[in-house]
């Protein structure tokens, strides 16, 4: 392989990746760095990707996402992503389309070399595993987006066709999220993590996922031994993040004794039929007969 300028300055940078034999927090560092979206739907080429300092930089923001969570500090979000260009690319076909459209160009009328090479070759001569995993990562974004996708249920041939508001709210969240991972840190810091969320982000970004759970966990050691613990609301959010009870406060038995606290109490069901109830339904029953029937009755009685 030829190896001009523009492939040198890739190579050199990674003989100082000192945590290359965690390829999978590469990854998860790589994501952060380069932002969900961007890196899904237009990737830079290699030759401007300083991969070492890029892994870094993320597993940088990961920490300091956890830290925030127990310092009170503001974390420095991305601009939010242009949804339609996200959604255009996902109903296009998403990561598949662009494998399946891509055609490399490396050499021209039999072997001048053009400036640069194909997206990850150059990873993947250097570090096979890592190209592995971040292609891997970007199919799995990208599937699980088209998934998602609200659809507009069937109707008739020339009825408008259009999707429930509410799952498009929905999968603009997921987009967002999509985007930028670390926006899961700030649901945790207002309280309002939910179970669904997590599912998403777990399914999007487990490599991100257990990089934060490792900092948390580290941070949860660190002020337990400091007799200090974060607010209420965001501990009954790490806990749903963590998968386990961080206080007694969040335990099942808890919660569910809270509950019955504010249920309305059941009013006792009453036994046997209520008193002068046969008496009712038999006035009913008389006033139900025809004249001639009523004369047999009370033939009957005499």
């Amino acid at each position: 392989m030829i190896i001009d300028k523009n492939n040198a300055d890739f190579y050199a940078p990674l003989g100082q990746l000192t945590i290359s034999e965690n390829p999978v927090r590469n990854i998860a560092g790589h994501i952060v760095s380069n932002h969900g979206l961007r890196w899904l739907i237009k990737p830079k080429p290699d030759h401007e990707i300083d991969y070492a300092s890029s892994t870094k930089k993320g597993l940088n923001s990961i920490q300091k996402a956890a830290d925030s969570l127990f310092n009170g500090e503001k974390r420095s979000a991305p601009a939010k992503p242009d949804r339609d260009i996200a959604k255009k690319f996902i109903e296009d076909g998403g990561i598949d389309s662009q494998m399946h459209n891509y055609q490399p160009q490396n050499f021209a009328n039999g072997g001048e070399v053009t400036k640069g090479l194909a997206h990850n070759e150059m990873l993947a001569n250097m570090l096979p595993e890592h190209n592995i995993l971040l292609n891997a990562a970007r199919s799995r974004v990208s599937n699980y987006l088209k998934s998602n996708r609200p659809l507009a249920p069937m109707g008739l041939p020339f009825d408008t066709k259009k999707t429930h508001p509410l799952h498009e709210r929905e999968y603009h969240h997921l987009i967002d999220l999509a985007n930028d991972p670390l926006s899961i840190t700030d649901t945790i810091k207002k309280g309002r993590l939910t179970a669904k969320a997590l599912q998403h982000f777990k399914s999007m970004y487990p490599e991100v996922h257990d990089e934060l759970a490792h900092h948390i966990t580290r941070n949860i050691t660190e002020h337990q031994l400091a007799e200090k613990r974060p607010p209420k609301h965001i501990r009954q959010s790490l806990s749903l993040f963590m998968g386990a009870d961080l206080d007694s406060s969040t335990s099942p038995q808890i919660i569910m004794a809270a509950q019955n606290t504010f249920r309305p109490a059941q009013a006792p069901q009453q036994q046997g039929q209520p008193k002068g109830s046969k008496k009712g339904m038999k006035e009913i029953g008389q006033n139900a007969l025809t004249d001639d029937q009523a004369r047999e009755s009370r033939s009957q009685k005499q």
